[in-house]
């Protein structure tokens, strides 16, 4: 019997050890993953904005798109309307507009030189761009209302 419980008692403390080794290696683990989140995310940025209601735009209006849906890198400021690139890249962007009221016309700029232009020409009408461009860290790009219309 006392054979039994030194036997018992050694096989408690060979799992205790291994489960305090898993644990350790567990914690380890979840801290690397949460280190390639941080990598992963710094390294691909990406943000989503919408404007939370109507608004009327004058002559080169920049569009403040006030509501942020994503924003990976923090990099677009929602009071100005200005994204600041955070690293050299490719970089994809996307403008959808809708007018209640007639003809809108709206341009994508980058760094004050347009790189598209969008408009819709009726009422209720719908219109998205894409442009796909190469952008340096630092570079900034925001969306405005055309100059002449």
């Amino acid at each position: 019997m006392k054979n039994m419980k030194g036997k018992l008692e050694s096989i408690k403390e060979h799992n205790n050890a291994f489960r305090t080794e898993m644990e350790d290696k567990f914690y380890t683990y979840r801290k690397e993953i949460n280190e390639a989140k941080k990598v992963i995310y710094t390294h691909r940025p990406g943000f989503y904005a919408t404007l939370s209601s109507a608004i009327s735009l004058g002559q080169t209006q920049r569009i403040e798109f006030d509501k942020i849906i994503t924003d990976v890198t923090k990099s677009y400021n929602n009071i100005t309307g200005v994204f600041t690139l955070p690293k050299d890249g490719l970089y994809h962007f996307s403008v959808t507009i809708l007018s209640s009221s007639g003809a809108v016309h709206v341009e994508i700029m980058q760094n004050h030189q347009v790189i598209g232009q969008n408009y819709g020409s009726t009422s209720y009408v719908s219109a998205t761009s894409n442009i796909v461009n190469s952008c340096k860290q630092g570079d900034f790009v925001f969306v405005r209302h055309m100059e002449g219309h």
